[in-house]
């Protein structure tokens, strides 16, 4: 008796925002690029980031760590580039993406593009990998954070006010600042991270926090006022949307082929936080039946009476969601905090928009468009 068996042919898809032909100022109804994420899930991002500069090559060959479950391994070679690389390579495991954006060569650990707001774990090798890389062991499943942009050593008696708690330093760097936040967070509802060499404060019930004041406010490098996470106008919000409408219509697009068995690998590179749109965003899909990737251009497109076929064909399918326009519903994420008393919240924090995602380029401009669409036959797999 024939036994089917699974066997599909994998792409690498790749959308660039600003290059060859740079997109990235377009605004209003053509704003956001391309993303899968939106901007409510950009908000429950949880994140941690190590205290180690990682510019040279601190690893050794054999070195490893786990996070949730999934060994990654490392060797002596590895600088920050090839870590990051690594990490995200087993993202479709862990749920766990890596990037070093919120300082360059210090390694963070996020949820990967699906997994926002779940609770990641990470464990040490036996060769203590994890101090390496400036990670500590345990559960991360706070969020919105917010990290300082700088650390100066808080002073005796020094205080900041977090929803209307006043938390009095003694003397001591960052550490020993992260620390003492930490015997407060009972009464804030805020906890605290080294974040390299600065503080990140992150809300412990998924609401905003308020930062109400204090002497060592300038020493935490954060500002007085109310702290959600991003994105952090409702505009920012319905940018994120407009990019998710189109990642909708792009797999729209790609299964007239056919249903994808695969949808997944999504890592996206420059603005990571919700705030802007991604400068690239890339994809992994997979057919069971790649001789079936065919698609012949339409009436409307200028090179009508060509046929595309494998990669091209994928490039075209892409193409054509971002020269086409959708209107639709949406729960949009909003943003607005509003202050009670010493504290912060947001009471309703969606609203259903008629959100209109325009095309970011004209149909007679579609193949100009796919000059920012690389498509690779992924081979070995």
């Amino acid at each position: 008796m024939t036994t089917f068996s699974l066997n599909p042919t994998y792409y690498q898809v790749t959308w660039t925002l600003n290059s060859p032909t740079d997109y990235s100022s377009l605004s209003g109804d053509q704003s956001g690029g391309l993303d899968s994420t939106t901007a409510l899930n950009y908000n429950r991002l949880v994140s941690v980031t190590g205290t180690q500069d990682l510019s040279g090559s601190p690893l050794n060959i054999g070195d490893y760590f786990i996070v949730n479950g999934y060994t990654i391994g490392f060797n002596g070679s590895d600088a920050i580039d090839s870590i990051i690389q690594k990490i995200n390579l087993a993202s479709k495991f862990t749920g766990v993406a890596a990037n070093q954006n919120v300082v360059a060569n210090y390694l963070t650990l996020t949820n990967a593009p699906g997994h926002e707001g779940q609770a990641f774990w990470i464990q040490d090798s036996t060769v203590n990998t994890l101090s390496d890389l400036g990670l500590t062991a345990g559960t991360y499943d706070a969020y919105p954070s917010l990290v300082g942009t700088s650390f100066t050593n808080v002073g005796t008696g020094s205080n900041v006010m977090i929803n209307g708690v006043n938390v009095v330093f003694a003397a001591g760097a960052v550490s020993s600042a992260v620390s003492q936040l930490n015997a407060y967070t009972s009464q804030t509802s805020v906890s605290a991270l080294q974040a390299a060499g600065n503080v990140q404060l992150n809300s412990i019930n998924g609401q905003p926090f308020a930062i109400n004041g204090g002497t060592a406010v300038s020493n935490l490098g954060i500002t007085t006022g109310n702290f959600g996470g991003y994105p952090t106008m409702i505009d920012l919000s319905q940018s994120k949307e407009r990019a998710n409408m189109r990642w909708v219509q792009a797999i729209n697009e790609l299964e007239s082929f056919g249903t994808p068995v695969f949808v997944g690998n999504i890592s996206v590179t420059g603005n990571t936080n919700g705030n802007a749109a991604p400068t690239t965003f890339s994809f992994t899909i997979g057919y069971e039946h790649p001789d079936q990737i065919v698609t012949a251009a339409r009436s409307t497109e200028p090179d009508y009476g060509n046929t595309f076929i494998g990669t091209d064909a994928i490039a075209r399918a892409v193409a054509r969601a971002l020269t086409s326009t959708m209107v639709s519903n949406r729960k949009v994420f909003d943003p607005t905090i509003q202050s009670y008393g010493a504290n912060a919240n947001r009471a309703n924090q969606i609203r259903i928009q008629t959100l209109t995602s325009a095309a970011l380029d004209t149909v007679s401009n579609i193949t100009t468009v796919e000059t920012n669409i690389s498509v690779t036959q992924i081979s070995g797999i």
